[in-house]
């Protein structure tokens, strides 16, 4: 299990704001958002997602 970090759920509030996001990316995203605050874990595979759409829209990110 893995616990995001605050760099980690940033990361995933950039990606939300690209507005490129499937619904169901975006419901990833906002997982791990909740999982920091709440102090929850996720499974690795949705890190291994943030991971993945970093890349997929680093440009765009680049942008915000």
């Amino acid at each position: 299990m893995w616990h995001p970090e605050k760099h980690e759920a940033e990361r995933a509030e950039k990606l939300i704001l690209t507005g490129k996001l499937s619904p169901q990316e975006k419901k990833s995203m906002s997982a791990i958002i909740h999982a920091h605050k709440t102090q929850q874990t996720r499974d690795w595979l949705d890190r291994a997602v943030l991971m993945a759409l970093e890349e997929k829209y680093k440009g765009q990110l680049a942008e915000l």
